[in-house]
């Protein structure tokens, strides 16, 4: 039999859904005002495909700590809002969860370091507009960093290009040129699995001070040596390993006697001819925070596929140390690269002391990545 609710029990009913709401706009009210969020990007220009550094301070000014969750396991409780140059919003390419974290009272702030190519669909050259959007504890909204930052993405001008045979994948690595600034310029590598339609990674080598082309030569292991101009009878040589993603060893020549220094193979392996190295900027070896690579005993860095399109997809999971600086003077904290779901529960890379997040714990990918929905802001 139904029973009919009465009308006081209605009224309560309501009025205990106006308290509830109320007490939900005072909260995001307050998490407004209580913390201070915000953002800046490395520089505000990119080459297509390289990793794009963004910086997220997030400082508690009131009394009480506050929890940084979004109140649902498969959706992070930080992420980007960006739109192109037509005003099209920018889609999440990867799901990535991050660990629920805690900002004390008047304490320092959380200050987190982040790529964010892999894990959105930039693909293409232009201006974008981001935004960062954080998620409170019990709060209903993201609050939204204000104003929108802008940030282009051009290509690079392509110097060398060849294609070399690594395990069953035909690569293309390609020595791109690439200015950010009418006062810097950079070299990258850039190695695409053509077939796979994949980018798998675009690493910078550092200045380049002449448009002289720069050498590419393969070890009988697939490593990659590149031997560039960097200033005046000065020159940098890099080993990578065959994806490009880890850069082993940066050592500088100087021409001697006239004679410029040149990479060579002999017998299987590549040698540096002719020069004379440069001692006071030896490094036998980038150490391994250098590198951005996982810790010890975590095991390789995820691969990341993409959704192909005509541009290709990203699969670097961005463990770059520094973008912005050169590496002849490599240290910059790694990015935070989050756990990313379907990634087998990776840890991600090391990050200031700071900011350290507790241990990941791995889990499923979500459908749509936790993009915040479009248009929602604190108010």
């Amino acid at each position: 039999m139904n029973r009919r609710i009465s009308l006081p029990f209605r009224l309560l009913v309501m009025a205990a859904a106006a308290v509830l709401t109320f007490s939900l706009v005072i909260c995001n009210s307050i998490a407004q005002e209580q913390l201070d969020v915000q953002m800046s990007l490395k520089r505000n220009d990119f080459m297509l495909f390289e990793p794009i550094i963004v910086e997220v301070s997030i400082k508690n000014n009131g009394t009480e700590d506050v929890t940084l969750s979004s109140n649902d396991p498969d959706k992070p409780w930080i992420s980007f809002l960006m739109r192109d140059s037509r005003g099209k919003s920018v889609r999440p390419d990867l799901g990535a969860i991050y660990p629920d974290r805690v900002v004390r009272a008047q304490g320092p702030p959380l200050r987190l370091t982040l790529d964010i190519t892999p894990y959105y669909m930039l693909r293409d050259v232009g201006e974008y507009k981001i935004q960062c959007a954080i998620k409170v504890q019990g709060m209903v909204n993201h609050l939204v960093t204000e104003p929108a930052q802008r940030f282009q993405i051009s290509e690079g001008r392509q110097l060398y290009t060849v294609s070399h045979r690594y395990k069953d994948a035909l690569l293309t690595y390609s020595v791109m040129r690439f200015s950010p600034d009418l006062s810097s310029t950079y070299v990258y590598l850039r190695v695409v699995n053509e077939a796979g339609n994949r980018v798998l990674s675009n690493t910078i080598l550092g200045d380049m001070a002449d448009t002289q082309t720069p050498q590419l030569l393969f070890d009988n292991n697939g490593n990659v040596h590149v031997m560039h101009v960097i200033g005046v009878g000065t020159y940098r040589y890099s080993r990578l390993n065959p994806t490009g993603r880890e850069l082993q060893e940066q050592l500088v020549y100087k021409s001697s006697q006239g004679i410029p220094p040149q990479i060579v193979a002999h017998n299987g392996a590549v040698v540096v001819a002719g020069g004379q190295e440069d001692m006071s900027g030896k490094r036998a070896k980038l150490s391994q925070n250098q590198q951005g690579a996982p810790n010890p005993g975590a095991g390789p860095p995820p691969n990341f596929p993409g959704t192909p399109n005509k541009r290709g997809t990203i699969s670097n999971p961005g463990q770059i140390a520094d973008t912005s600086a050169t590496p002849a003077n490599p240290g910059s904290p790694a990015p935070f690269a989050p756990p990313t779901r379907g990634a087998g529960g990776v840890p991600p890379p090391e990050i200031p002391a700071a900011a350290a997040p507790p241990p990941a714990q791995s889990a499923s990918r979500p459908d749509n990545g936790g993009m915040p929905s479009r248009g929602a802001r604190s108010k």
